[in-house]
């Protein structure tokens, strides 16, 4: 029996997801490769208790360390980013942490923080909440989290799929009175210009980010495989 090359159906998935409005992953988890263990037994029981799709990178991945970072974050609903003085003390890290940010900012996606034993607030997060775990608490409190916060954020998801496709249904009714208007010039539209603007100058901001971020992951010359 032939099997599908990972790449397809990576495609194939995606393909999939973006048709339904749907997420590949609904969480992936971004940590130190030190908490390791903690990451595996918190994916075990949510997973157990929520049945969901969560990709963390020790499990899930293949092929290029960098293209599977984007990728993941992506294509979830929600990221948990454990953070850790380990995972603090690491620029790989730092630049995961930022994209999930970015992600979440331009996307509509979610971003929860989870900060363990006590560590620092990095600059990064100091104007998203966080939340403080020990290492020897039980995973209900986590598990709990992460419902609650996927939960709203797919309900915004969803919002914003409702206002985009009534968007639609709007511009293809003047689009047909256009057409059938007798009068010689097209009806005229008001532009909110401010906001546009803003949208540009967020989608270049985005770009840049990304382009930047993988110059730094090739220049450190990073192996192809797991992170």
């Amino acid at each position: 029996m032939s099997t599908i090359p990972d790449h397809i159906q990576r495609e194939a998935d995606r393909a999939t997801g973006e048709a339904t409005g749907d997420h590949l992953y609904d969480v992936t988890f971004i940590y130190h490769d030190k908490d390791l263990d903690f990451v595996v037994q918190a994916v075990r029981y949510i997973e157990q208790q929520q049945g969901l799709r969560i990709y963390y990178r020790h499990r899930d991945s293949s092929g290029p360390i960098l293209n599977n970072m984007v990728y993941s974050i992506q294509n979830s609903c929600i990221t948990v980013a454990i953070i850790s003085q380990n995972f603090l003390e690491d620029t790989l890290r730092d630049y995961e942490l930022q994209l999930a940010i970015l992600t979440a900012v331009k996307h509509g996606q979610g971003c929860l923080p989870i900060l363990l034993d006590n560590c620092r607030i990095p600059a990064t997060l100091e104007t998203i909440e966080t939340h403080k775990y020990c290492r020897s608490t039980e995973f209900k409190g986590l598990n709990s989290l992460v419902k609650v916060h996927l939960s709203n954020v797919r309900r915004r998801l969803e919002l914003q799929r409702t206002m985009y496709t009534q968007g639609e249904t709007a511009e293809r009714t003047v689009a047909d009175v256009h057409r059938q208007s007798c009068f010689p010039h097209p009806l005229s539209q008001r532009v909110d210009t401010q906001a546009l603007k803003g949208m540009i100058i967020h989608e270049v901001w985005y770009l840049l980010f990304l382009i930047v971020f993988h110059i730094k992951m090739v220049t450190r010359g990073l192996p192809e495989g797991k992170g």
